[in-house]
């Protein structure tokens, strides 16, 4: 299955054409690249080789002998205080470190920003400033006053906000809770933040090595985003704003019309399910997940939801009325349904992600320490070595199919090939996945999991939090009881959907290859991104060609 722009017929000789002149500009590309790389080696070696230097204390340092290279420096140290990766160092896109199982990348396609690896703060302002630039954005949060807050020092009181703008929100979307019995509920509710072919899971201080993301949550996230930026900087476009900074992102999904798709809104479920309920613990700070394993087709004795739960659906609008569902993409017609002026119907994709919930007490910021459950991602039975229950986390990113519309052509953004730039054998779909890194307050994160996650009504009243309200919301949904909530976050309005070609010429300034086709922008650099990376990277059993994740939805209408 592989779309092409609109107007262009599927004439042999034009694609060969394409493929002649995308030759032809990776040739030239690897020669200026590698003459720019020899000039700045040499630079690099002329400064390691001069007599002394002086410190920033003005005391002269010890002469560097003059054999030295510049790989003989002491190891520079990226954002994250990790140690740097050499970017001179010749290496495949295929090879793979044998010790951390990441795919190492070629600095000929990533000589676009090697300067990272020389001047961090520089590069991280300058990615910064290229994604807030972006012609599509969420720019409701550029002007929020708590933006540039410390988590520290953060009134919590002052991102509190009314119920009753859970009811009364814009497009007849009503946030309430939908109280049940089965488990414990706390929903947050975001919308899209940005654009950026950015994983600083990942590709920690690597800008553009990533497959396009889209980012909800922290409006700051980037390629340069660390836990201490991540929970002291940048809005968020959730519920609550800077009460959760969390980073939320998933892979961009492109239409077959040469478009990338800006999704409604995005709701996270974490949820007591079972037996989280009562045993969920609050996230350790740095906690960082990537859904690794497509739980959905997982079998349930394993771990997953597999028969139970499709990842891919097509809905009205949020509503029960649901149609064609599958685990990959979902055909869904956008003149399926009609417009009611009291609650619009239009065609919805619905995309769903679930994340292992279960947690061995180690380094939390290194997402191989989350494991499935033990049977049935339902029952959260985490025990054993993973014996530290986390919430059941689940994304639900919905996308509007307007009349005319098919998502039949649709596709992920890790569905294309990273190096030939194309959709391969798989269904689209096949490759869905999705991150996270945990940026809640710790007082509000510890008042939703003792409240709503971990609650059970002691008269066994179906109970939950809705998509923002911090203690029970009561039996009916439409008369919430009083408590705390947090603040509605401003409604996104801009477009739902941005030509391929102008977020490739904004996201990614140094490109090796023209653009021909809405693929071509699926990556900024080629033989990069999560599918170039195979299944060792992400420390789990391989799931088709790429690393990926889960898929699921909710008979709760939630």
């Amino acid at each position: 299955m592989v779309s092409s722009e609109p107007g262009t017929p599927p004439v042999e000789s034009d694609t060969a054409r394409r493929r002649t002149r995308t030759k032809r500009t990776h040739r030239l590309a690897g020669v200026i690249i590698v003459l720019s790389l020899a000039v700045l080696a040499a630079a690099v070696v002329t400064t390691v080789n001069a007599p002394s230097e002086v410190n920033a204390a003005g005391e002269g340092t010890t002469d560097t002998p003059a054999s030295a290279t510049a790989t003989d420096d002491p190891i520079d140290v990226n954002t994250n205080g990790a140690a740097a990766v050499d970017m001179f160092a010749a290496t495949s896109p295929s090879t793979t470190d044998p010790e951390s199982g990441i795919a190492e990348l070629d600095p000929i396609m990533l000589a676009g920003f090697t300067r990272a690896e020389i001047d961090p703060e520089a590069a991280a302002a300058e990615n910064l400033a290229m994604i807030t630039a972006a012609s599509v954005r969420n720019r409701n949060h550029d002007d929020s006053p708590y933006a540039s807050t410390p988590q520290s020092d953060l009134v919590l009181a002052d991102l509190y906000g009314p119920r009753s703008d859970y009811l009364n929100n814009p497009y007849n979307h009503p946030e309430k809770s939908f109280p049940v019995a089965k488990g414990g509920q706390f929903r947050a509710a975001c919308e899209f933040s940005h654009f950026a072919y950015d994983d600083p899971l990942v590709y920690p201080g690597k800008p553009g090595a990533s497959h396009l993301h889209m980012f909800f949550g922290n409006t700051r996230t980037n390629a340069f985003t660390t836990y201490d930026s991540l929970i002291n900087s940048g809005s968020s476009t959730c519920n609550g704003q800077e009460l959760n900074r969390t980073g939320y992102w998933a892979p961009a999904m492109f239409d077959g019309n040469g478009n990338v798709r800006v999704p409604e809104r995005m709701v996270i479920y974490y949820k007591g399910e079972n037996l989280a309920r009562g045993r969920a613990e609050v996230y350790p700070p740095g906690a960082a997940m990537i859904a690794t394993e497509n739980l959905n087709v997982l079998p349930r004795e394993q771990g997953g939801a597999a028969g139970v739960r499709l990842g891919f659906l097509c809905t009205s609008n949020f509503s029960p009325n649901t149609t064609d569902g599958s685990q990959t993409m979902a055909t869904c017609d956008g003149s399926r349904y009609g417009s009611d002026p009291n609650r619009p119907q239009w065609t919805v994709l619905e995309v769903s992600i679930k994340f292992p919930q279960c947690w061995n007490g180690k380094d939390p910021s290194d997402w191989s320490n989350f494991h499935p459950p033990v049977g049935d991602w339902y029952v959260s039975r985490c025990e054993g070595e993973y014996n530290h229950t986390f919430p059941n986390l689940e994304y639900f990113i919905n996308y509007r199919v307007e009349a005319g519309e098919n998502t039949a052509d649709w596709f992920l953004a890790s569905d294309v090939d990273p190096v030939g730039f194309t959709l391969g054998d798989d269904p689209a779909g096949t490759t869905v996945h999705a991150d996270w890194w945990g940026g809640w307050h710790p007082d509000i994160n510890k008042m939703w999991i003792d409240n709503c996650v971990n609650y059970a009504h002691p008269d066994g009243v179906p109970s939950g939090c809705g998509r923002g309200y911090l203690t029970d919301g009561g039996p009916d949904g439409d008369n919430p009881y009083d408590g705390p909530a947090l603040k509605m976050r401003p409604q996104y309005t801009g477009p739902l959907s941005v030509p391929a070609a102008t977020l490739y010429e904004e996201l990614c300034p140094n490109p090796t290859r023209e653009y021909t086709r809405s693929e071509d922008a699926a990556y900024c650099h080629p033989g990069t991104g999560h599918a170039a990376m195979g299944h060792a990277a992400m420390g789990h059993a391989a799931m088709g060609h790429t690393a990926i994740e889960n898929a699921a939805i909710d008979t709760d209408n939630g």
